[in-house]
């Protein structure tokens, strides 16, 4: 019984690695391109590099907005354009 508590937790565990691994490599790629898109939009430099993204998808609940906030990015900034 204690083994079979172990493999459950142990697969548990690396489900949660697994989807924090997946929401961070999300992070990395779309938090940079929405947040440079819009300091770029203000006459700034965009400097927001992939592993601010990646830092910024481990906070909780901002981690999650990154899909929406680069889709809204993309649609604003066409028509900005």
């Amino acid at each position: 019984m204690n083994r079979l508590f172990a493999m459950i937790f142990g697969f548990q565990f690396l489900f949660i690695l697994f989807i924090l691994f997946l929401n961070a490599l999300l992070g990395a790629v779309l938090w940079p391109y929405s947040i440079n898109h819009w300091i770029n939009w203000a006459d700034g430099h965009g400097e927001f590099l992939w592993w601010h993204g990646a830092l910024l998808a481990f906070i909780p609940g901002i981690g999650q907005l990154c899909m929406p906030a680069a889709i809204v990015t993309w649609i604003i900034i066409t028509f900005f354009k």
